[in-house]
């Protein structure tokens, strides 16, 4: 199949014009933490269209969009890369940023799930 037969057959198969632009730009991988969408049916799952500079604060462009996981989408939320990076920042230092706010917001969700991971081990050993 050339290129075009191959780009037909993803859009046949349920992949819009933009998602598919955004996962050639990003190697099918979320932009923020790499995770290969194609590892699994979890991840292949996980896949989202992000905006890198939250909606409603700056012009609908396919450049303000990124694939990302469900994960990552979850931890920058609404974040502003631009209170980091500047208001002048280019794409990939407003990545850069994002992906800093994301490693931190992780490392703290990680602390959160040790703990009431050990109290809910606790719970259930209370209960028998």
């Amino acid at each position: 199949m050339n290129r075009s037969e191959l780009h037909n057959a993803l859009v046949a198969a349920g992949w819009s014009e933009d998602a598919l632009k955004l996962g050639e730009m990003t190697g099918f991988r979320c932009e923020y933490c790499g995770k290969d969408f194609f590892h699994s049916v979890d991840d292949y799952y996980s896949f989202e269209v992000e905006h890198i500079i939250p909606r409603g604060k700056t012009e609908e462009k396919l450049e303000n969009l990124t694939a990302v996981c469900s994960t990552c989408n979850f931890l920058k939320r609404r974040w502003d890369p631009r209170d980091v990076a500047g208001d002048t920042a280019t794409r990939e230092e407003l990545i850069s940023a994002a992906q800093r706010h994301i490693k931190e917001q992780r490392r703290q969700k990680e602390e959160k799930v040790a703990r009431e991971r050990n109290l809910v081990k606790l719970y259930l050993a209370a209960i028998d």
